[in-house]
């Protein structure tokens, strides 16, 4: 696991994908569930292996099902935009509840923005609020918040949260983030 992390992010070794990988299946192989996290990972964007979403579901499960938060999410993350596999809003939810219920924050927030893409605006308040008291310097997280206000026809406060997601994205110097906010901004003057 330590050598694979030394090449992934090459901090005391030249960065190595392809080693780093090497050495994450040797720990994975072993049961080790952060390197099988890393090795999933890795098939999913493609670094050091060839990008294999279905490899990438594989890995993730096996740390998932230790416990692992972060492929928990990952895994919610993949059955959402049906990365590997079709797409799955339940089973999306299923993964993402199990990482909230360890209180990863950012899973609130996935929670959040998946009720969104269904049109259930009440149920994704009370976990896109949790998200935003959470991880309050997120502009991704400020965002959802703002967007399931605005699906609430809670327009006030949506474009409160937008102008907050708004200064956050200048004051990071997030050129995308700010134009797709200005244009969520804009839209709202149209209610």
């Amino acid at each position: 696991l330590n050598l694979g992390r030394i090449y992934y992010k090459g901090k005391y070794a030249k960065q190595d994908y392809k080693m780093a990988a090497e050495w994450f299946l040797k720990a994975a192989e072993q049961g080790e569930p952060v390197s099988q996290r890393f090795l999933g990972i890795m098939f999913k964007k493609g670094l050091g292996v060839e990008r294999d979403y279905a490899k990438a579901m594989e890995w993730y499960l096996k740390a998932a099902e230790q416990g692992d938060v972060i492929s928990q999410r990952s895994l919610g993350i993949m059955f959402r935009k049906g990365l590997g596999v079709e797409r799955d809003y339940t089973k999306a939810m299923e993964w993402y509840l199990k990482a909230a219920e360890q209180g990863d924050a950012p899973a609130f927030n996935s929670i959040a923005w998946t009720y969104h893409l269904l049109g259930d605006y009440e149920n994704a308040l009370p976990w896109a609020e949790k998200a935003a008291a959470a991880l309050p310097d997120k502009p991704y997280v400020i965002d959802t918040l703002a967007t399931v206000y605005e699906g609430l026809d809670r327009y006030e406060e949506a474009l409160k949260q937008f102008k907050k997601c708004l200064r956050m994205y200048e004051e990071a110097g997030n050129e995308d983030g700010r134009q797709r906010t200005i244009q969520k901004i804009e839209a709202l003057k149209y209610h």
